[in-house]
């Protein structure tokens, strides 16, 4: 490969990251808004909201993979992880991601159907306090990360 090949190369998997990063930014505005539409429900079954809640499910899937392969991954290949701290922030957007998943698992299909309101409003609090930290993670690894 000769050094302007490389560049391409490069530049490339610049363009490629730059693009997976601000769509990744789109979806978390999806996501926000479907997350704080569900937060005023005050309905006594979830079943009003059974399709805002598969969408949410479905935007949080999406939000997460996206993250993951398209952003996180090549992050972790360039072999630019500087210090310890960017490990750790990788753990824990990993560990969130868990959550995210495990929420969706739980109050998706027909299962969903079984939860109290109660029960589901504080999942969602939940939820939202780890989307919060999350999101700051994520914030502190891309800052870092502009050019991969």
């Amino acid at each position: 490969m000769t050094v302007v090949d490389s560049s391409v190369t490069e530049a490339s998997a610049e363009n490629r990251f730059h693009h997976a990063l601000a769509e990744l930014m789109q979806e978390r505005e999806q996501l926000l808004v479907a997350f704080c539409s569900l937060l005023s429900t005050d309905a006594e079954s979830l079943d009003p909201y059974r399709a805002q809640l598969s969408q949410l499910s479905q935007l949080l899937t999406d939000y997460s993979a996206l993250a993951h392969f398209e952003v996180i991954d090549p992050i972790v290949s360039s072999g630019k992880l500087r210090e310890a701290d960017d490990i750790k922030t990788i753990a824990a957007i990993q560990d969130s991601t868990d959550d995210i998943l495990a929420f969706t698992d739980h109050y998706s299909g027909s299962a969903g159907e079984q939860h109290s309101m109660l029960e589901f409003t504080d999942a969602l609090n939940s939820l939202g306090e780890r989307l919060a930290e999350r999101f700051e993670f994520e914030d502190q690894l891309f800052g870092r990360f502009q050019v991969i």
